[in-house]
């Protein structure tokens, strides 16, 4: 399996910190500190957006389509003030609601800017008339159109409805992890206090991790408030066109968990095959976790409870063993725990053979984000275009994600340095801006992704992926001492670097294209038996032949149905996605 020697660094960096660890540390000697009495007085390089300041110093208001319930998807008031100093606006975020999109396309009257790709198609949008060609205005958004030729090209070539023309500002581009802890991606995550109390037996594939679960469940049976423990629990509230946990699995040996028209790719062999078919990796993982439920090591509550429920069972009352999904550990693992008398957290089981799956490059953007689009309405054309310039602006990024400068971070004689106040900010998790608000996750901008590196001063925007940070973190941890212990190394991407393990998901998945609307009902139609039957065939089957006759009787409806069609155009999108992503690297 290649490796491209360039991810493998950003990971280093990008996966640098462990869930959740909320140390206190003592401070850094002044070499690493910023000099109060002079870095006030000092700022960074507002490279592109300062100059296109209103010279009249007004304020207009630009509305913004598609912030999140989540207060982390929104603006705070420092960063208002940012867009005012140097914008000259600022920027109400409306939260994007799914339902109401459709009406407000057909009404034709959308806010200044927003998220406006009905399921990741533009076509609505733009042959409506909604949205606005800024072809003759590449001039103006630089720190896009010359800084990310890659990403121009792709939007021009796949999310301009066939024109060819500027619609479609593309998201999140750069490097990016979408779980950037060392514990945060799928992985065999393991109540390590457990799993040494059992006597740390040897894992080497993953059925030998559930006799390794096995032992640990029979030495831990109930919590200690008197809950029953269980190896692992699942849930069904994120089941689409499968069983989303069946994911978990899949990600661990190295195949991609997103679905193209029924195909999974197996990134470490660089294959292609149908899901529904005796042998896949999706039939493996189904079986691996009916295996485990006939061990005893499922909660029997895992077909009706919710993510929520499922979460709360390992962060709150410690009754699952394992957590395969990241931010189960970044919860559990907190500094009472893992400095404790008896350290305890949540630890990834590595051996020859697994394949983490992790995001790597994303050159032409879209790693999770939807494109933006300026309204064909708006009254304030030059104000949203200095806000999309500015949301490609490096310098902008470290503000928008790390924080007002001075604050966490700061720049001194050329250089990017933590300051004093990391260190409350590593022991409580938060920091109070000097504008009241508090919070210990800002804004994920839909421009630059946080992990993407400074080209100057080569820093992760969120201080909370940065190298320095993460070392910080771990400096004073018993957890990590006994994890060093064991591996050799404190940190487990250390181990998953060393052993050349990690894999990466192909950027070529950006090119695949909306799937047609006869093939969605189908898929409309398929999802359902595949989820019913997966969901049996993990719960109830008693033996391997009764899921064998599960899975036939899964695969024949699906055919019926006429899951063929679906998996022939997966298979031919992901060929010409393969042949065509040259053109964008």
């Amino acid at each position: 399996m290649k490796k491209r020697a360039k991810q493998v660094l950003v990971l280093a960096l990008a996966l640098s910190m462990l869930a959740g660890l909320s140390v206190g540390c003592k401070k850094d000697d002044d070499s690493s500190q910023a000099d109060s009495g002079n870095a006030s007085n000092q700022s960074t390089e507002q490279s592109s957006q300062a100059d296109s300041t209103p010279d009249n110093g007004e304020i207009v208001t630009i509305q913004f389509y598609g912030g999140g319930a989540n207060p982390s998807s929104t603006y705070y008031e420092w960063q208002q003030e940012y867009f005012e100093e140097n914008l000259g606006l600022r920027v109400e975020t409306i939260v994007s609601d799914k339902e109401k999109l459709q009406p407000m396309l057909a009404a034709g009257n959308l806010p200044d800017l927003g998220k406006y790709a009905v399921d990741g198609d533009p076509t609505q949008a733009i042959e409506g008339g909604h949205v606005m060609d800024l072809t003759d205005y590449e001039d103006q958004i630089p720190n896009y159109t010359e800084k990310h030729p890659q990403s121009v090209q792709y939007s021009k070539d796949y999310k301009s409805a066939g024109t060819g023309k500027l619609y479609a500002i593309i998201t999140q581009i750069g490097t990016y992890n979408a779980y950037p802890m060392d514990v945060g991606c799928y992985a065999a995550n393991v109540r390590w206090d457990i799993y040494e109390k059992a006597g740390k037996p040897e894992v080497t594939d993953m059925y030998t991790f559930l006799d390794a679960l096995k032992k640990m469940q029979e030495v831990y049976p109930e919590t200690e408030d008197g809950q029953k423990t269980y190896a692992m629990g699942f849930y069904p509230s994120w089941d689409g066109t499968h069983m989303s946990n069946a994911g978990k699995y899949l990600t661990v040996m190295g195949v991609s968990d997103t679905v193209i028209g029924y195909n999974t790719y197996n990134i470490a062999e660089d294959k292609v095959e149908p899901m529904i078919e005796k042998g896949s990796a999706y039939y493996e993982a189904l079986k691996w976790m009916s295996t485990a439920n006939r061990m005893g090591l499922v909660d029997p509550d895992s077909m009706t409870q919710t993510y929520e429920i499922t979460q709360a069972k390992i962060v709150d009352s410690g009754q699952y063993l394992t957590a395969m999904y990241g931010n189960y550990c970044s919860g559990y693992n907190t500094d009472e725990h893992m400095n404790a008398e008896t350290p305890t957290g949540f630890m990834p089981l590595i051996w020859e053979g697994q394949h983490p799956v992790v995001a790597g490059e994303t050159l032409i953007g879209g790693s999770t984000g939807d494109p933006v689009f300026v309204s064909s309405t708006t009254k304030e054309l030059e104000a949203c275009l200095r806000f999309i310039n500015m949301m490609y602006d490096e310098d902008a990024m470290l503000v928008m994600q790390g924080g007002p400068q001075g604050e966490l971070w700061d720049i001194v004689d050329g250089e990017y340095v933590l300051t004093d106040a990391v260190d409350e900010f590593l022991a409580t998790g938060s920091h109070t801006f000097g504008t009241g608000e508090s919070s210990s996750d800002w804004f994920s901008a839909w421009g630059l992704m946080s992990a993407t590196q400074h080209s100057k001063y080569n820093v992760e925007f969120r201080i909370t992926d940065q190298a320095a940070y993460t070392e910080k973190k771990i400096e004073d941890n018993k957890l990590v001492d006994i994890y060093e212990e064991y591996y050799g190394y404190r940190r487990p991407i250390q181990v998953w670097t060393e052993k050349d393990l990690l894999c990466y998901e192909p950027e070529w998945r950006r090119l695949i294209e909306t799937m047609p609307a006869d093939l969605q009902d189908i898929q409309n139609n398929v999802k359902g038996i595949v989820c019913e039957y997966s969901w049996k065939i993990v719960m109830t089957a008693k033996d391997d032949s009764e899921i064998d006759s599960m899975f036939d009787e899964m695969k024949a409806q699906c055919d019926a149905l006429g899951i063929q069609q679906i998996v022939d155009w997966g298979k031919n999108q992901i060929e010409t996605a393969k042949a065509n992503i040259g053109k964008y690297e």
